[in-house]
């Protein structure tokens, strides 16, 4: 992929080529098929969006980790000490990780009150 750098303003291009690429290879995908499938993918968010301000959202859901699900599923409201010391962090550290699964869990069940059904 690195043949392609040379030209201007498409580095982030090739970010998400190599990106794509090396979870494709993590998954098993032959490395020279997984950097042409990388590669596919980075020229259609070309020809989708190209010319575009694109903002790519953190996406919370995806972020919050096995462990703080897990941390989540232990609470019952009065052990933020032994699950600190179960899992190496701070009673701060648990009350932030039910905070962000709390979050998520709240978006999921409110209504959306101006988007229209999709």
């Amino acid at each position: 992929m690195q043949e392609h750098a040379d030209k201007r303003g498409v580095q982030a291009l090739l970010d998400i080529a190599t990106t794509v690429s090396e979870a494709l290879v993590k998954f098993g995908t032959a490395a020279a098929r997984a950097e042409d499938i990388g590669l596919l993918t980075a020229a259609a968010l070309r020809d989708t969006y190209g010319g575009e301000q694109l903002y790519i959202p953190k996406a919370l859901g995806l972020a919050i980790s096995d462990r703080d699900r897990e941390i989540y599923s232990k609470y019952d409201g009065n052990n933020t000490f032994a699950l600190s010391k179960e899992y190496g962090l701070t009673e701060r550290q648990i009350y932030i990780c039910i905070g962000r699964i709390r979050e998520e869990e709240t978006v999921k069940r409110q209504m959306r009150l101006f988007e229209k059904d999709v």
